[in-house]
């Protein structure tokens, strides 16, 4: 299948997906969602309410902090979603030692 050869620095995409260890693993949706937005670098993923957009937007974040040593932005519309994916963030990292503390920060409105 192509998502198993798919590489990003060297690193197949699914081995790195599988080495997060997340709570919940991927769907083949959520896998294939992954792959297809680090292959094109620049895409826009359209996925519908409870498919789990939390774990595609995480293992996203992961590879480009992890292998690409790049910070990112992530915004949503309101500050209970700012929780929710804050609260999913370390769900997802509580089997593999990320630090969401010290990785991830809040901002509302401009503040910190």
């Amino acid at each position: 299948m192509l998502r198993e050869r798919a590489m990003q620095g060297g690193v197949p995409l699914q081995a790195f997906v599988e080495s997060l260890n997340p709570k919940h693993p991927p769907r083949d949706y959520q896998l294939n969602a992954f792959v297809h937005a680090m292959q094109r670098r620049r895409c826009l993923l359209l996925s519908p309410t409870a498919s789990g957009k939390s774990l595609i937007i995480y293992t996203i974040f992961r590879q480009l902090l992890d292998y690409q040593k790049l910070k990112g932005l992530i915004i949503v519309p309101t500050t209970s979603l700012v929780e929710q994916l804050y609260s999913d963030f370390v769900d997802y990292s509580s089997a593999n030692g990320f630090d969401v503390e010290e990785n991830v920060h809040r901002v509302y409105q401009g503040k910190a």
